[in-house]
């Protein structure tokens, strides 16, 4: 009988969610915390905002969900350069 749920492959699913979660938890409270708290511009907020969370999360894509071992330095400017091209 074939196995209906792979499990290590759900795990690895259940991180990048997680992941994701802590994201946009990270991006709305710090967010709001340097704009209404801070009082910064709006813009200027988010742009320290996103280049927070770019790095926040590749950094738990690679240690935490997918447990790269090589190439982090590579692979992060590979994902710097994908996000630049495709946002």
């Amino acid at each position: 009988m074939k196995k209906i749920i792979n499990l290590p492959l759900l795990n690895k699913f259940n991180k990048f969610v997680i992941g994701g979660i802590l994201n946009f938890s990270i991006k709305l409270g710090l967010t709001i915390f340097l704009t209404e708290i801070m009082h910064i511009w709006y813009f200027f907020s988010y742009s320290l905002t996103l280049g927070t969370i770019i790095i926040f999360s590749f950094f738990y894509n690679a240690y935490i969900t997918f447990k790269v071992k090589h190439n982090k330095k590579k692979n992060f400017i590979k994902y710097c350069f994908a996000l630049i091209t495709f946002s």
